[in-house]
């Protein structure tokens, strides 16, 4: 009788702790896209560089549809404030693919692929490669951080 309590006892606690483990997995996989941002930093091969006059002003909205809306702010000459500038709006779709991974569609049905880390419900960055220049092709990293207004 020990033996059944002790195996049923063991079986019990081995089935609470896989509940427990599968429950507490990375508790940033919670986090979601969904939500109106904007971006705060960049930086370039781990250097921070600064935003353009007007970037702080751009909103990037993702719909919990699969939709979004970005809306970016040009610099006009003149001009007493960002957001008294004419602006652009770039639409398309976004879905998570799998892990961090999501895929956007513009509206001209351009594909991009970026691996979004969330740090917080309220902040996330993705990096991606360009070349620095025809001339000296090198391969630079580029971060930004967006946080959630």
């Amino acid at each position: 009788m020990k033996r059944v309590i002790y195996f049923l006892s063991s079986i019990l606690f081995f089935n609470t702790s896989c509940d427990t483990n599968d429950d507490s997995g990375n508790p940033l996989q919670s986090f979601t896209i969904v939500g109106t941002w904007n971006i705060t930093s960049r930086t370039v091969d781990v250097i921070e560089e600064a935003l353009g006059e007007c970037e702080p002003f751009n909103v990037y909205n993702y719909e919990a549809n699969g939709t979004y809306i970005e809306t970016i702010y040009a610099a006009v000459q003149g001009s007493s404030s960002c957001l008294d500038n004419p602006f652009v709006e770039f639409t398309g779709t976004w879905t998570k693919n799998f892990d961090d991974t999501y895929k956007f569609t513009n509206s001209d049905n351009q594909v991009s692929n970026r691996t979004i880390i969330f740090l917080n419900a309220n902040e996330f960055y993705f990096e991606y490669n360009v070349i620095s220049s025809d001339t000296d092709p090198t391969i630079v990293i580029i971060r930004e951080t967006y946080s959630k207004i």
